[in-house]
């Protein structure tokens, strides 16, 4: 059960990269997938901040993750829950 919960998260996760506009960066799914062992799609909302200082509130860990890919930056969980 746990492991197709982890497949259908993963197939979610490439259908929003599928989704995002694509400026000059691209999702990379090797990006995603060494991420994936800290992914906690039932963490509830984070508050993260990237190297530039700029805060944002996610869905989950997972989100951060993926939008931290995309964004080709990093963000550090602040806190749980919205900035």
């Amino acid at each position: 059960m746990k492991c197709a919960v982890l497949v259908f998260a993963f197939l979610g996760v490439i259908a929003l990269i599928q989704g995002f506009p694509h400026g000059n960066h691209h999702a990379s799914v090797n990006c995603i997938l060494n991420q994936m062992d800290d992914c906690d799609l039932n963490s509830g909302p984070v508050c993260a901040i990237d190297a530039s200082g700029i805060t944002e509130t996610f869905e989950n860990k997972c989100m951060a993750f993926v939008v931290s890919c995309h964004r080709d930056t990093f963000f550090v969980e602040v806190k749980p829950g919205e900035c």
